[in-house]
């Protein structure tokens, strides 16, 4: 359910490669700032209601787009040839918010896939002339896989990357493990824009996004902050930590929810997640307007 306070759009752009991405804004009357929020693997942006509903009166506005081959977006399900289309895709939407929003302070945040969306677009932004969030929120990030991966599964993905790139298979997630309230993987069941697919030539780019991030951590300097699930069966904490460790930039804050599952924003008690992200955004704003 939308805000009413809030005034909806949808619409749409042009990917890297000129593919056609759908978009939804939710957005005050009056805003001073922007939070731009990128899904995780096999869901879509309409999964985000309670997430914007919970900065509801805080004056930002909320932008999120369906990754390709998600949602309403065009591609194949489950299927992009690499983690740094898919960081381009996220550098063009960044682009059209700016504009939308006259150079408004604007945030991240990344789920899951989504996550390591963020940090490789945080590593090429490095060496590129690319729109620098004023904060970045990564929720339980794919930094380590915590869910097993049958071996012929990995072997097969490796070889189809090559000669059948966009054969997809099932992702392996366990839709229970997502959240502690069973309404959550039901919702899911029922959602016709959701699926559990995951192309062999994305798994691999995956990986190699993963090793590339961890190899250029060092030229990651936006403020971020981890916020990491302790019994999350689909992500492995740890490397969330590994990573938060290893960055240079003094601006990090690290959030361990210790019952948690995999998805923060749709746990049994979530509010304590929204509570810590508002109170991050409120600190970085006014350390912007001492500056």
């Amino acid at each position: 359910m939308i805000h009413e306070s809030c005034q909806y759009f949808k619409g749409l752009f042009e990917g890297a490669d000129k593919t056609i991405l759908t978009y939804q804004s939710w957005r005050p009357v009056f805003c001073d700032k922007v939070m731009v929020f990128i899904h995780g693997l096999g869901e879509h942006s309409g999964r985000y209601q309670q997430f914007i509903n919970a900065f509801a009166h805080k004056s930002m506005a909320f932008y999120g787009y369906d990754q390709r081959g998600h949602g309403r977006s065009r591609g194949k399900r489950g299927h992009a040839p690499n983690l740094h289309i898919l960081a381009d895709d996220l550098g063009k939407f960044l682009k059209l918010v700016s504009i939308h929003e006259n150079n408004r302070p604007l945030y991240l945040f990344g789920h899951s896939f989504g996550g390591l969306v963020c940090l490789q677009y945080l590593v090429d932004t490095s060496r590129r002339h690319e729109i620098v969030p004023q904060g970045v929120i990564l929720s339980n990030p794919i930094l380590k896989l915590a869910l097993e991966v049958p071996e012929w599964k990995k072997k097969l993905a490796g070889i189809c990357a090559k000669i059948w790139p966009s054969l997809t298979l099932h992702n392996e997630v366990n839709r229970s493990h997502l959240s502690h309230d069973p309404t959550v993987s039901q919702a899911l069941d029922r959602d016709s824009l959701a699926h559990q697919k995951i192309s062999a030539v994305l798994y691999v780019g995956m990986l190699q996004a993963i090793k590339n991030v961890q190899e250029k951590v060092s030229e990651i300097q936006a403020p971020l902050l981890f916020l990491l699930g302790g019994e999350d069966k689909i992500i492995d904490h740890r490397g969330g930590e590994s990573l938060f460790k290893a960055l240079s930039t003094p601006d990090r804050t690290l959030k361990i929810y210790p019952h948690f599952y995999h998805e923060l924003i749709h746990e049994v008690g979530k509010e304590k997640v929204f509570e810590d992200m508002l109170e991050w955004v409120e600190k970085r704003e006014k350390k912007a307007q001492a500056g």
